[in-house]
């Protein structure tokens, strides 16, 4: 799979110019590889950093949350190619309530369901331009290393020569899917929150409640951000893309911080 025609056929793109460097929305990802790890946190530790209340944590048990753990090798992107590693905190919005474990076992069953972006490390200026200025993400600058074991891949984040994180994946498991769906990304800017469609189309491996998917955080100051969220080496959810393609969309939506009336 290369390019999908379906899958990009009816996009309508727009050209935009931010410092200085054109750029095309929405951003197409072509060819892959993708590195998923779904982790528990501390559902306490969430909701202070969470920017709003109408995010409400997934939970797999009570009083714990889910952090998520994506690492992208960007070989084929309509702004070029590029590597990331995202941390993101899954969210319902708008949800009064949501019972845990089965909330979290199929949380994509949920119209509510979205990725809260809480910090993102990217290896390209144009990228991290891009992120910044539409969607408002929490992008840094990082040196990324990337390395296949005959077992796994390993990402590996560097900022200002000290380790931010080391993130690990099973490249192969016994279940395997073909998944072809939509989700939300979101993320907060002029005290608004933007809502972003994502359109993820690829073939996964992946394995629940198994130890095909651990992090290591460094030293570096990036890192004791990433302890605020009460993260624990225990995965939920491990996946490995390596036939992925997806379509960032602009933000289509846009709500307050703290009030239930949309803006659109």
């Amino acid at each position: 799979m290369y390019k999908d025609k379906l899958l990009f056929k009816s996009v309508e793109v727009k050209k935009v110019v931010i410092d200085d460097k054109e750029i095309e929305l929405p951003i197409r990802y072509y060819k892959d590889v993708a590195m998923v790890g779904i982790f528990i946190a501390s559902t306490k530790q969430i909701i202070d950093i969470l920017p709003t209340e109408r995010f409400r944590p997934v939970e797999i048990l009570p009083s714990k949350a889910l952090v998520s753990l994506i690492g992208l090798c960007h070989y084929d992107t309509s702004i070029g190619p590029f590597s990331e590693l995202d941390i993101g905190i899954p969210i319902f919005f708008d949800t009064k309530f949501a019972l845990p474990f089965f909330s979290a076992l199929f949380y994509n069953k949920n119209v509510n369901f979205g990725i809260y972006m809480y910090r993102l490390f990217v290896s390209d200026e144009k990228a991290l331009t891009a992120g910044v200025k539409v969607w408002n993400y929490p992008k840094v600058i990082a040196d990324i290393e990337v390395e296949d074991t005959p077992t796994y891949r390993i990402m590996k984040v560097n900022k200002d020569g000290k380790c931010v994180i080391k993130f690990m994946v099973r490249k192969q498991s016994r279940r395997k899917e073909e998944l072809q769906t939509t989700f939300n990304i979101y993320s907060i800017k002029d005290n608004k929150i933007l809502k972003s469609p994502v359109d993820w189309k690829g073939k996964k491996c992946f394995a629940r409640f198994s130890h095909f998917s651990y992090f290591e955080l460094g030293e570096s100051e990036y890192a004791k951000d990433l302890k605020l969220l009460g993260l624990r080496n225990y995965c939920i959810e491990a996946a490995f893309y390596a036939d992925l393609q997806y379509i960032l969309n602009p933000p289509v939506t846009t709500y307050s911080l703290n009030t239930e009336k949309d803006h659109v």
